[in-house]
């Protein structure tokens, strides 16, 4: 993220919106849970800021429950689990 990042977190929904300064797309953070494995994954979706074209969707992160803002930022940028 860029130096002057604008955050909107929108607990009812559980999305977390980045804009920054100049730049001409936002990151918007979501979940997708799946009630069967008790998984929530984080998908991150690149929009134009102008016009809200999706220009690339990604999987960023998941954890294990349901969805839960603080958690959806925790856990973002974590790909990896270790099991035993």
């Amino acid at each position: 993220m860029g130096y002057f990042t604008k955050k909107i977190i929108n607990a009812e929904n559980n999305t977390i919106t980045y804009e920054e300064l100049g730049a001409l797309c936002k990151r918007i953070l979501y979940p997708a849970y799946c009630e069967k494995e008790d998984i929530t994954v984080i998908f991150q979706d690149t929009v134009d800021k102008n016009n809200g074209d999706m220009w690339y969707k990604e999987v960023v992160g998941f954890y294990f429950g349901q969805p839960d803002i603080n958690l959806i930022e925790k856990y973002e940028g974590k790909l990896k689990a270790c099991f035993e």
